[in-house]
C-alpha cells in the first residue's frame, strides 16, 4: 500500500490535498483504545447516519482494532463499506460524500456509505438484502428488487 500506517501521516497528506477548507471535517475518536479519525465533507455526508451507524458503534467497541475486517464484520452495521488503499480513492470518496475511517497502525482505510445521495437507494438495497435473507425463494419471483435504483 502507498499509504503510511501512521494516522498522523495520512491526515497530513489529506490536509495537504484539501487545504484549509472548513468543509472537510476530521473527527477524532478512540475505539477500544485505538486512535481513529473519520474524515468527511460537511453537507454531502449524512451526519445522523454517521453518528448512529459509525461513531456510536466505534465508541462502544472495547477491543483494540487490529484489522479492518474486524471493523467491517463485527463493529459497523453499514451495508456499504469499501477498503481503500490509495490516496486518490480516499480523496474521491471524501468528495463523493462518503466518510473515510482512518485507523492508527493500519495502512488501508474504509470508505463508508453515509452519503446523502444514496440514502433512498441504500434503504432499498438494505431492504432487498433483508428480503433475500429472510425469503430466499422470493428472489426468483422478484427480480426487480435487484434492478439498479433510479437514485444510484
Amino acid at each position: 500500500s502507498e499509504m503510511d500506517k501512521s494516522l498522523d501521516a495520512k491526515i497530513a497528506k489529506i490536509k495537504s490535498e484539501f487545504g484549509n477548507t472548513k468543509d472537510v471535517i476530521y473527527k477524532k475518536i478512540s475505539s477500544g483504545k485505538t486512535k481513529c479519525v473519520i474524515v468527511y465533507t460537511l453537507g454531502l455526508c449524512d451526519t445522523i447516519a454517521l453518528s448512529e451507524l459509525v461513531i456510536s458503534p466505534l465508541l462502544k467497541n472495547r477491543e483494540p482494532i487490529k484489522n479492518l475486517d474486524t471493523v467491517n464484520e463485527t463493529i459497523l452495521p453499514l451495508s456499504e463499506i469499501e477498503k481503500v488503499d490509495n490516496f486518490q480513492d480516499v480523496f474521491t470518496n471524501i468528495l463523493k460524500g462518503k466518510a473515510v475511517l482512518i485507523v492508527d497502525g493500519i495502512d488501508e482505510c474504509l470508505a463508508l456509505g453515509v452519503d446523502k445521495v444514496k440514502e433512498r437507494a441504500q434503504l432499498k438495497q438494505s431492504i432487498s438484502r433483508l428480503v433475500t435473507i429472510l425469503f430466499p425463494e422470493l428472489e426468483k419471483l422478484v427480480p426487480t428488487l435487484h434492478m439498479a435504483s433510479v437514485y444510484a
